[in-house]
């Protein structure tokens, strides 16, 4: 026998019923999947964020310490480039 026409529109709209379920379902894990992965990029940025700070923070007390250096340096081959211009000058102050 052959299933009539209102036990056909049945199965169907039995069907239709099981595919609502499942888009609601799939809707409803895309919607944690999203919350899940904003949570997460919001936790990689934050992480990043205090990164870059800590960096930058580093970095900018490497430049202080590499400009003590510097004028250290300069500082220095000054004072030996004005004895050695004076050495004679020196020399004489000190045998007196």
């Amino acid at each position: 026998m052959a299933p009539n026409l209102q036990e056909r529109v049945g199965v169907a709209e039995v069907e239709i019923d099981h595919l609502e379920e499942k888009i609601d379902e799939v809707q409803a894990n895309l919607r944690e999947f999203r919350t899940e992965i904003t949570h997460k990029l919001e936790d990689m940025q934050a992480a990043s964020t205090k990164q870059h700070r800590e960096l930058g923070e580093k970095i900018a007390d490497l430049e202080k310490i590499k400009d003590k250096w510097i004028y250290l340096g300069l500082g220095g081959l000054f004072v030996i480039e004005l004895v050695s211009k004076n050495w004679d000058l020196i020399s004489k102050l000190m045998q007196h």
